[in-house]
């Protein structure tokens, strides 16, 4: 968090039937409000991944709550994943948030926002995307990451990150992830905005 509360959020746990569920998401707004509609966010996820069949149905029911009850034109950007480790299947939704990072041997996918966030249209259809996912990372990051300022003044950007992303890429999962705040603790100054980054290794 950029402050002592947090409009950013992520959560990862196992469904019964194996399958690896995540997501990742912003709250429009900063404060208490945007930290209550995160909470309500990742518990939503959470409750309806344990009990329906497909992670569009999931994220539409999450829409349609959102879109109820938020306030002052708050919304949520929004990236999912059910990930069948079995069968190495990746099923995404992105929802108006920042393109989700594959990296591969055979190179690197982005993957971008499908639809609009959550709750700013009532009634919506969410199409899952479908990937082979059986060797490679994949990376889930907000956009406090992507500004994070270096002390000449210029911002990561998405370019930036995957260069320190292909730079680490064959430290473990671990030592990536301290790698990269080692880094960010030595290039870039105080950031303005909640920061996350969820990477996900397909060879865990």
């Amino acid at each position: 968090p950029a402050l002592k509360l947090s409009g950013d959020f992520f959560d990862s746990f196992v469904r019964d039937n194996g399958f690896e569920c995540f997501c990742l998401g912003d709250v429009s707004g900063k404060g208490t409000s945007a930290s209550l509609l995160m909470a309500k966010t990742i518990s939503l996820f959470r409750c309806l991944s344990s009990v329906e069949t497909s992670l569009a149905s999931v994220v539409k029911l999450i829409n349609s709550a959102l879109w109820e009850t938020s306030v002052r034109g708050m919304f949520v950007t929004f990236t999912a994943g059910w990930f069948d480790t079995k069968n190495q299947q990746l099923c995404l939704i992105n929802a108006g948030h920042l393109a989700t990072i594959i990296i591969e041997k055979k190179g690197i996918v982005q993957l971008p926002s499908q639809c609009p966030p959550l709750g700013i249209i009532e009634q919506i259809d969410f199409e899952e995307l479908s990937v082979t996912f059986d060797n490679g990372r994949l990376y889930l990051y907000s956009d406090g990451l992507t500004e994070y300022r270096t002390e000449s003044g210029e911002e990561l950007g998405v370019k930036g990150l995957l260069r320190w992303l292909l730079r680490s890429k064959n430290l473990s999962v671990t030592q990536q992830l301290d790698w990269i705040k080692e880094t960010l603790a030595e290039q870039a100054i105080k950031p303005n905005d909640d920061l996350t980054l969820m990477i996900i290794d397909s060879q865990r």
